[in-house]
């Protein structure tokens, strides 16, 4: 807040230099925000390899761009991961656990909608639920990656569907 930009002197950045001060997350991220810079930076993580992106509980009906914009909390994902707009999700039930377990995560690019065999996608069916499939080429299909047979493949251009973008990575916090 603006108390913060005044607390921010000399003999404090000094003080957090050499140690003698904490740096707690939340005076990180003010630091950050009067800096113009991530937290990661300010903690020195920036090295790490890591960044973070917007984590969405699931997809509604609707936008995901919404999605993404309303959601306050965020997923630590690797810094490799190159994509504009890449934000995680957290799948629900049991549609994907092959991939991705409980409590797990995938992150989705929205910026890749183009089908690829054998790749990973987050896509919203007609009813607006949002899942994520691998897309076959032959035959033509979204195939779920479940121990659970209820799922079963959707033959492309049986049911309408929207492609999100590819999932490029699932994560599972231990």
């Amino acid at each position: 807040g603006g108390r913060m930009r005044s607390e921010l002197t000399s003999s404090t950045v000094a003080k957090l230099e050499k140690g003698r001060l904490r740096l707690s997350l939340e005076y990180a991220q003010e630091i950050a925000d009067v800096l113009g810079v991530s937290f990661l930076e300010v903690l020195g993580m920036d090295e790490v390899g890591v960044r973070v992106v917007p984590l969405v509980g699931e997809i509604a009906a609707g936008n995901w761009r919404e999605a993404v914009h309303l959601t306050e909390e965020s997923q630590v994902i690797p810094a490799d991961l190159r994509g504009k707009d890449l934000f995680a999700l957290r799948p629900r039930g049991d549609s994907m656990d092959k991939v991705v377990q409980c409590g797990g995560f995938i992150v989705v690019d929205p910026g890749q909608t183009e089908l690829v065999d054998g790749k990973y996608y987050a896509v919203m069916n007609d009813e607006g639920e949002t899942t994520f499939k691998q897309f076959s080429q032959n035959p033509l299909e979204l195939r779920p990656c479940s121990t659970n047979p209820a799922y079963q493949p959707i033959p492309v251009g049986s049911k309408a569907f929207t492609v999100i973008g590819r999932v490029v990575y699932a994560g599972q916090e231990m």
